[in-house]
């Protein structure tokens, strides 16, 4: 049995490597996350994490008057569906909390053909009257959370079977086959609006949701992010802030789970020194026919030749991999490295285009030279 977990991201750069780290160690066999354009640092560190093969990295800048969360996720079950046996629905603030092993707690869901989606309860988490933010991993920053009858606590994620679903929305899915389980894989009850149950369950697995963290770190980072669910302009000021600190309980996790995660970030950060362009400084060039509608060049980076670079056709992602032979750029000392040249023919004509290109998984922007014939 595989299980995936999907998510779209927006400047989460602080928060990215953990949730990684914290999802692999309870057993998540496949990231799936849509970029909706970051400029903290995010995308660069998702493009990262995907040359490495950490996660697959979905390119989904927002279009105007289009809300890109479901239509993302909707994207990820048609072309990624069929590499797991189920997909997890959850956010950049939201970890699977399974009490026991997670995939012996989804082995009957997964047999049982008349469950097509599995939903999971919030246990939402407040600020810990932390006002600046204080060292350490969210999960062992943030311990105190609701009551268990909170309200918001009734909310759902889901996990589903992907040929069994029609449509998913940002909760909830419409299914094609079988109906809603609860964590218990008991028939799910829901209230009117399809995405809270009747009841609350924290029974073998959850989601514990960490929507406000610090009050700094509230209101100068997720404040004015927008939602992808809803308008960019949208913001999470000081009322969203009020509605959901709260802190009358305490969950922690075990020390050794919070050593692993922290032992699993440092591997994965050497991954990325050794084996990605992440943040990688270098040069290279670009030739752009809009003749032809071949995009052709080099690139070298200071580490080592990049994989790939990204070509922005007016703000459309092209992901090209650096795999030619390249005799005159060695030749000339531009590069210590043979293969280093990359091609690649266009569909979509390239005149009168906004055209820019860089080193994948880094802000390093190549020169491009633009031309007829």
């Amino acid at each position: 049995m595989k299980v995936g977990v999907a998510a779209i991201f927006k400047n989460e750069y602080p928060y990215i490597l953990e949730w990684i780290a914290y999802h692999k160690s309870i057993g998540i066999d496949k990231f799936y996350i849509a970029d909706n354009t970051s400029d903290d640092g995010s995308t660069e560190l998702l493009e990262a994490l995907d040359d490495v093969g950490l996660i697959t990295r979905i390119p989904y800048p927002r279009i105007e008057g289009q809300a890109p969360q479901a239509p993302a996720y909707n994207h990820i079950i048609q072309n990624y569906g069929d590499e797991v046996d189920i997909l997890g629905f959850i956010d950049a603030d939201e970890f699977i909390v399974s009490e026991g092993d997670l995939k012996e707690n989804l082995i009957a869901f997964c047999s049982d053909d008349n469950y097509g989606a599995m939903g999971l309860n919030w246990k939402v988490f407040g600020s810990n009257d932390d006002f600046f933010g204080s060292e350490g991993l969210v999960i062992e920053r943030f311990t105190r959370h609701a009551k268990f009858d909170y309200d918001s606590n009734r909310h759902i994620k889901t996990f589903l079977k992907p040929k069994f679903v029609k449509k998913m929305n940002i909760h909830e899915c419409l299914l094609r086959k079988g109906k809603y389980c609860t964590s218990s894989n008991t028939d799910a009850d829901f209230d009117e609006s399809g995405a809270r149950t009747i009841k609350t369950s924290h029974a073998n697995v959850f989601v514990n949701h960490y929507v406000v963290k610090s009050r700094v770190e509230h209101f100068i980072n997720k404040r004015k992010k927008g939602s992808a669910a809803g308008l960019a302009s949208r913001e999470k000021g000081i009322s969203y802030f009020i509605g959901h600190d709260e802190n009358y309980e305490v969950s922690e996790f075990p020390s050794v789970l919070i050593g692993n995660i922290k032992a699993t970030i440092e591997t994965i950060k050497h991954q990325l020194m050794t084996n990605s362009s992440f943040m990688e400084l270098g040069k290279g060039h670009v030739d752009v026919n809009t003749t032809t509608n071949v995009v052709s060049g080099w690139v070298t980076g200071n580490k080592k030749t990049p994989a790939f670079i990204t070509l922005l056709v007016d703000n459309k992602e092209y992901k090209i991999a650096v795999n030619r032979q390249r005799q005159d750029v060695l030749r000339k000392g531009l590069s210590s490295e043979l293969v280093c040249g990359f091609s690649f023919s266009s569909g979509p004509k390239l005149a009168g285009k906004d055209i820019a290109a860089k080193i994948y998984g880094s802000i390093q922007e190549l020169n491009v030279n633009i031309h007829a014939g």
